[in-house]
């Protein structure tokens, strides 16, 4: 106010002084005041407490540009969703019709071989009793079944992108993989889209399969093939494959040679006929152990789990030094049919899991069939059929409870 009476001051003595002098006088004047006024008002605004300019009870007057309005998270209805339908909110939200493999029990059978040997292994050699074995694999089905349902399930260290497959035969009557089983594997790979897969295809000798060797070069997915030798010198299990091959038990060969790869690069292995359902990248980045499952026992036929994998450095472990086990271990291997090759096979996986995993493991069982992840075309050459040339186990003498490696 003291301004603008100062201006009409000014304006009321414009008589007595020139016109020109005037309107110079005039205009500097109106200028200071100007200056003065917006001076004063800058200073008013900025000194103003904040209260004053943002209401406490009206956040939402300035909504962020990046975030309209209309997209407040407090109010939004999927929040309410999740709590009622937590698949919905799963990122394997998209795999929910293969919930019931996520459900299913993973139990102790009874009357059955390979538990039984698993449940007396973690007994005899672990201290692990029955009903411990029980315990712990009812809680691997609890955390498979959360895992599956649990939004935040991805790890930052997943079971890696590898796909293996294995041909063993006879080294001096080498036979070629059979052509449909081979067509099986190359189209279960067009399955697995997502960014990062690689596909590895392991054999004695390429130049002793070269109709093999044709089928896979001209596979529409690229597919890496390996000599087993790259992996001879890391494989503490060597003399025990060795024996195995040389007694032409190709298939329970095959099995030792298997783990020895899935534990040296880590990825999962499938028998050659076998066929993926979906893409199963969302599920080894949610899990550390995938493995063949019937409802009964755990089988070598369709696994995987990571690289350096401890409990898998104990299978192999164990198989490298069963001629140091003492009496009752070995024993162990009497009172069932399949003698010491039940070491290689899922029942020790059995028994080291019920022992070894941790609340914070992660196992996915898959059992076979149309509705479920994998289908398998199984050549049943274990029974001694096809042109492999493979042993069966009843007409094998062989016995590695007592073999020794060569440095010993």
């Amino acid at each position: 106010m003291k301004k603008f009476t100062l201006f009409l001051f000014v304006v009321g003595s414009c008589n007595a002084i020139h016109a020109s002098s005037f309107m110079s006088d005039f205009v500097n004047t109106v200028k200071s005041s100007v200056s003065i006024v917006r001076d004063d008002i800058r200073d008013s605004f900025f000194s103003s407490p904040p209260v004053q300019r943002q209401p406490l009870n009206r956040p939402i007057q300035e909504p962020s540009l990046d975030r309209p309005i209309q997209e407040q998270p407090l109010d939004h209805p999927i929040q309410e969703q999740r709590l009622e339908h937590p698949i919905q909110r799963s990122s394997l939200a998209h795999l929910q019709k293969f919930g019931w493999i996520a459900e299913q029990p993973y139990v102790v059978a009874e009357n059955n071989r390979n538990n039984d040997f698993s449940v007396n292994l973690a007994r005899e050699m672990y201290g692990m009793s029955k009903e411990d074995c029980k315990r712990k694999r009812a809680a691997i089905s609890e955390k498979m079944k959360q895992v599956f349902y649990d939004p935040d399930q991805a790890q930052e260290e997943g079971i890696p992108f590898n796909t293996h497959r294995m041909w063993i035969t006879s080294r001096d009557k080498p036979s070629e993989a059979p052509v449909e089983r081979l067509k099986i594997y190359l189209e279960s790979l067009k399955k697995l889209k997502a960014d990062g897969w690689a596909h590895h295809f392991w054999c004695m000798k390429k130049n002793e399969i070269p109709e093999t060797m044709k089928i896979l070069q001209s596979s529409e997915v690229p597919v890496i093939v390996h000599e087993l030798e790259e992996i001879f010198p890391k494989m503490n299990t060597k003399f025990v494959f060795d024996a195995y091959y040389e007694d032409r038990q190709f298939c329970i060969a095959s099995d030792v040679a298997r783990q020895a790869v899935i534990y040296l690069y880590g990825g999962i292995y499938s028998d050659l006929g076998t066929n993926f359902s979906i893409d199963m990248a969302p599920l080894l980045k949610a899990y550390d152990y995938i493995f063949w499952y019937n409802g009964m026992y755990l089988d070598q036929t369709f696994f995987g789990y990571k690289k350096h994998d401890p409990i898998a450095k104990k299978f192999l472990d164990n198989l490298s030094t069963l001629y140091k086990m003492p009496q009752n271990i070995k024993a162990l291997t009497k009172e069932q049919n399949w003698g010491a090759q039940i070491w290689g096979s899922g029942a020790q996986f059995m028994a080291l899991f019920d022992v070894f995993s941790t609340p914070q493991d992660r196992f996915l069982l898959v059992p076979e069939g149309p509705e479920s992840l994998i289908q398998i075309n199984h050549a049943q050459s274990w029974q001694g059929t096809g042109a492999s040339g493979n042993k069966t186990l009843e007409q094998s003498k062989l016995d590695v409870i007592n073999l020794l490696p060569p440095t010993v």
